[in-house]
């Protein structure tokens, strides 16, 4: 873990929301880094870079609020679900199984 400058930031996975132009997007479970002292969020270049585009894509169209769930991707280039999407998994079975 890397220091702010009041304590050691800690893993957490948060929400997201946007609003521009009247339409609302929100991505569920975006990976971050929180410093415990002053609540202050540090996101990885990477996640930013691609949560930019998911709200980007989410925005585009006439629909008024859309929720995502934030893909993680593995080094081999592979998604895999989000802690968020696990939980809901584990409560409502898997999405192919719906």
């Amino acid at each position: 873990m890397r220091r702010c400058d009041q304590g050691e930031r800690v893993a957490v996975s948060q929400a997201k929301l946007v609003e521009r132009s009247g339409r609302v997007a929100v991505v569920l479970g975006v990976p971050m880094e929180e410093c415990p002292a002053c609540a202050e969020r540090y996101m990885a270049w990477d996640v930013a870079e691609g949560l930019d585009a998911l709200l980007d894509a989410m925005l585009v169209g006439d629909i008024e609020i859309a929720v995502r769930h934030f893909q993680v991707t593995t080094a081999a280039g592979k998604a895999r679900s989000s802690p968020t999407d696990r939980i809901g998994d584990a409560l409502n079975g898997p999405t192919e199984a719906r």
